[in-house]
């Protein structure tokens, strides 16, 4: 072999290493953001299982307090509350019966002076005019040609008791498991609350202040 010839040999080799030195640095490159992508992930799903969510859903974390629609055939339906809950607490609405057996609920805030009356009970179910029930469904969008019965009615939170000329804070439950969670806030110092499909179902729990 001459000269040239081991010359043009070891320039093609260099070439060559250089070509693999690239390579690899792109390898490393890659396996590099790879790990940081997988890192960053890994620290999402960890954050993701500590914070939970505020959707009503099942969550890594709980709520604060539950009010249970219950009751059935057997036992009268009513709203089943804790004694008081703290401003700022995940309150947690769920429905825990039978559609089949009993229909869908309402959990609706409203001013205490618009409780419908026992004698109201019949117009109130069947949302006649002028009835708090019928006020309730407006909210859900439940009347007219084309119902909707959007699920939830009002802002944010649980504060915001309607009457007949402002819209409260709603959820309607048409299964059974169907929830709503939303935070307590101190406005108006109490929950008044009732059921726009079955008026006697109502209740109110005292909001206690932060510490």
């Amino acid at each position: 072999m001459t000269r040239g010839q081991r010359d043009r040999r070891a320039h093609s080799c260099a070439g060559m290493l250089r070509g693999k030195e690239d390579e690899l640095r792109k390898i490393t490159k890659l396996r590099c953001v790879g790990a940081l992508v997988a890192s960053v992930a890994a620290s999402a799903l960890l954050l993701g299982g500590a914070t939970g969510t505020a959707t009503g859903r099942a969550g890594p974390i709980g709520p604060d307090a539950t009010i249970k629609m219950v009751g059935g055939q057997n036992s009268p339906l009513r709203f089943k509350a804790p004694e008081s809950v703290g401003e700022g607490d995940l309150l947690r609405v769920v429905n825990r019966t039978n559609p089949n057996q009993v229909g869908p609920h309402t959990f609706s805030l409203v001013r205490h002076d618009v409780w419908p009356l026992r004698s109201e009970y019949r117009d109130c179910e069947q949302l006649r005019p002028g009835t708090m029930c019928r006020e309730i469904a407006q909210w859900h969008d439940a009347l007219g040609p084309s119902p909707q019965a959007n699920v939830q009615a009002g802002k944010p939170g649980w504060n915001k008791k309607g009457d007949f000329q402002e819209e409260g804070d709603s959820f309607f439950a048409e299964a059974e498991g169907d929830a709503d969670t939303r935070v307590v806030s101190r406005e108006g110092g109490k929950l008044h609350f009732i059921c726009a499909v079955h008026p006697f179902m109502k209740g109110k729990v005292p909001v206690n202040p932060v510490n």
